[in-house]
């Protein structure tokens, strides 16, 4: 994709990992919580877990269900016989937790109201629609950003090209003038297939940078010239 069509990309390598170890992390939670508070053991406990954590990941939600009931669902199939009733409180720990982890630390909601002064920011997400809604909700994505495209509301995922028109076309900015931020270059660039270092990935679609955190993405972006900076008041 050329820099006329779509824009610069940016990829960063920092959250990847992070949110595949505090996805783990949330499922162990719950495992502590059964071999503490419900006698389970150690080994029973990992596994009801680490079955959750994967039904989860192979269907997150249900468009027949309301989230809630999916996932309390997901909890009492995974559950043995003799537990099935803990399926409710397993999954509201398993939210409270949830959450817990993914909340926008503090210096990085600093710095996306510091960008909204002189930038037009968007979130594009693949995702089922109640579950990717949920997290803009809980987190009030909605007071940091100014377009958010979820891919199940539209015909197109990322890495499809026209999502990122969709996003340029609600901003009413030229793709040309937009900056590309991702961590994961399969489906933030181009879906790669097989096991391929950065030195395999052809040179149109190789990142302009790699950060080792987001608040480093600030230094690499271009002065705004083409949006009015916005006053203090009106950046949330």
């Amino acid at each position: 994709m050329c820099e006329e069509e779509t824009g610069r990309f940016a990829v960063g390598c920092c959250t990847v990992g992070r949110y595949i170890s505090e996805f783990f992390c949330r499922a162990m939670r719950v495992a502590d919580l059964l071999h503490r508070d419900h006698g389970f053991s150690c080994e029973l406990a990992n596994e009801t877990a680490t079955n959750y954590l994967s039904a989860f990941r192979r269907c997150p939600d249900n468009p027949d269900m309301a989230l809630a009931q999916w996932r309390s669902q997901l909890w009492y199939d995974v559950l043995p016989g003799t537990h099935k009733q803990l399926a409710g409180e397993l999954y509201g720990r398993w939210l409270e937790w949830r959450y817990r982890y993914l909340a926008i630390p503090a210096e990085v909601q600093t710095m996306l109201q510091t960008l909204r002064l002189q930038y037009l920011l968007g979130i594009i997400t693949n995702g089922p629609t109640a579950a990717q809604w949920e997290k803009i909700d809980r987190l009030a994505l909605n007071k940091y950003f100014d377009c958010i495209l979820v891919s199940s509301d539209l015909p197109w995922a990322k890495p499809d090209r026209n999502i990122f028109y969709a996003a340029c076309h609600y901003l009413g900015v030229p793709p040309g003038q937009c900056v590309m931020i991702g961590d994961k270059l399969e489906t933030d660039i181009q879906r790669l297939v097989g096991d391929r270092t950065m030195d395999d990935v052809p040179e149109h679609v190789r990142p302009d940078a790699i950060v080792d955190s987001v608040l480093k993405f600030p230094a690499l972006l271009p002065p705004s010239t083409s949006f009015r900076a916005r006053t203090p008041s009106a950046s949330m």
